[in-house]
């Protein structure tokens, strides 16, 4: 399905708050802050660009939602899995917040944050309006077996409310209050997405309007009688909470496989029965691979995860048609988590990105000795937290793509920046997100570039699942005001040849050779 065309993000009007600080008001009745609300809050504190106060209340309240004593006792039991579901992932559950703001000294804020539920009634609305979370009902997505769950920010003006961002997350088969934390962690990010767009573009109340759609009201909270419940319960609930009880832990083993494309294949197009699977590690799993050709001799780059440790570490072997794969040798070993190994040439030099965001920072390592030998020689970007970040060499710039990672969400964002050199200063597109949602906003390999010169963006489908999918999409517009691409072809893993054929997430290709990983449960 082609994607929606981006527009430009040209200054159309003069912001009301040009020439100064962003003023925004923080309305939460008192009440304490959402873990997630206070690291975007933190964020907004430390911003010298943005003045931040605590607004009085008087808002019109919405009615609370009455549920039925089945839902409540469900509610209270839910929240429990919730914690031991964090406690066995090592994330800690932060406490709600209460957030010492400064009193609002009575001058007109250019837009209000309102926390929490944001009543039809309310229609004090500044310059640039009341914004607002407006996520879905994580009851009502787990009870009709919904596949994805949403969350939006919301801008309501004069006409009503206009969307500015969507955030994604998978919805757990069995648990709200699960699916609700993740859906959260993945909107925290739209509020700073929606300021930078604003700071940068300096929209005026009508701009804002003209560039966002105008939303129809929500479906509202699932409200079922105890008899609906307790029978949806007993049929689909509890079955599906015994069989994940009683199911063996099971492992997801990943392995890399190689293949030629035929020259005149379509993107996407390899013949399954010519992949070589590389034999893992019986108590590791390998994925991320990543091709560089040296003196005639193909070599992969890859990440290898022991399950022991659950710590990834970067590797390579060599390849060649006539003897298949060589040993995996280790290349680069850190104490933080390693994947991801992105290789890139500059001025003559070899480096390596790979996937550190636990580091705090985007760095990449120049070859000493190819390939073993690697020391860290320049930070790429700082204090950027992301996933899969992919340099590109296009018309005279090098671009950087990345997801951003806001707590454990990782999958449902693409962002870009350019620059002169590929190791800045960066200038962020004025679009960001240029892509938001599961299917294909996250990276699954370096951009490929066809004979033809048409340029394919590797993406990854985790709308299902996490590696439901491999998604390429051709690049139509690449400008530092555009970004314009639409879908070219899916690589479905279920086609490949068993036991590799649960889930892929990584598509590399260099002069027709084909890299890329799938997955097997053990």
């Amino acid at each position: 399905m082609p994607e929606p065309t981006l527009v430009p993000a040209g200054r159309l009007e003069t912001a009301p708050f040009a020439g100064r600080r962003l003023r925004l008001g923080i309305r939460d009745e008192g009440q304490p802050w959402p873990a997630w609300a206070g690291e975007v809050m933190n964020k907004v504190l430390a911003d010298p660009r943005i003045e931040v106060w605590r607004m009085p209340g008087g808002t019109v309240k919405a009615k609370p939602v009455r549920r039925c004593l089945v839902q409540r006792w469900f509610d209270r039991f839910d929240r429990r899995r919730l914690r031991s579901w964090l406690e066995t992932r090592g994330i800690e559950q932060l406490p709600p917040l209460l957030i010492d703001l400064p009193a609002w000294p009575g001058v007109e804020p250019d837009i209000i944050w309102h926390l929490g539920e944001l009543d039809s009634g309310f229609f004090e609305a500044p310059p640039l309006g009341v914004w607002h979370y407006r996520p879905q009902d994580a009851m009502r997505e787990v009870f009709e077996g919904e596949s994805i769950s949403t969350t939006r920010l919301m801008a309501r003006l004069a006409d009503g409310d206009h969307l500015l961002g969507t955030a994604e997350a998978r919805v757990h088969s069995s648990s709200p209050a699960i699916t609700a934390f993740q859906r959260d962690e993945a909107g925290a990010r739209l509020m700073m997405d929606a300021l930078e767009r604003l700071l940068g573009g300096q929209w005026s109340a009508t701009a804002l309007a003209q560039r966002h759609p105008l939303m129809q009201e929500a479906r509202g909270s699932r409200l079922a009688s105890n008899i609906t419940l307790g029978c949806w319960l007993l049929s689909r609930w509890i079955p599906r909470v015994l069989a994940a009880k009683r199911a063996p832990r099971a492992l997801d083993q990943w392995t890399v496989g190689l293949v030629q494309r035929e020259p005149d294949a379509a993107p996407g197009e390899i013949r399954l029965d010519q992949i070589a699977w590389l034999t893992p590690p019986s108590d590791a799993f390998v994925a991320d691979p990543f091709l560089w050709q040296h003196e005639g001799q193909w070599y992969v780059f890859a990440e290898v995860l022991p399950f022991a440790t659950g710590k990834g570490h970067l590797a390579v072997c060599t390849w060649s048609t006539s003897e298949g794969f060589g040993p995996l040798e280790t290349v680069l070993c850190e104490e933080t988590h390693l994947s991801y190994p992105f290789l890139f040439e500059h001025e003559g030099r070899l480096y390596l990105m790979p996937e550190r965001y636990n580091g705090g920072e985007l760095c990449a390592y120049e070859c000493v000795e190819f390939p073993h030998h690697w020391r860290l020689a320049r930070v790429v970007k700082a204090g950027l937290r992301c996933a899969d970040a992919t340099l590109l060499s296009h018309e005279g710039r090098w671009w950087l793509f990345y997801t951003a990672v806001h707590g454990g969400a990782s999958e449902d964002s693409l962002y870009a920046c350019y620059g002169d050199t590929p190791f800045g200063p960066w200038t962020a597109h004025p679009l960001n997100p240029l892509r938001s949602g599961l299917r294909g906003s996250r990276m699954a390999g370096g951009f490929i570039r066809l004979k033809d010169g048409r340029l394919l963006r590797p993406g990854q489908d985790a709308s299902a699942r996490y590696g439901g999918a491999t998604i390429l999409h051709e690049v139509d517009m690449l400008t530092p005001d555009h970004y314009q691409e639409h879908e070219c072809a899916v690589i479905d893993p279920t086609r490949f040849s068993p036991p590799w054929n649960e889930r892929c997430h990584t598509w590399n290709e260099d002069a027709g050779l084909i890299a890329l990983d799938a997955c097997r449960t053990l």
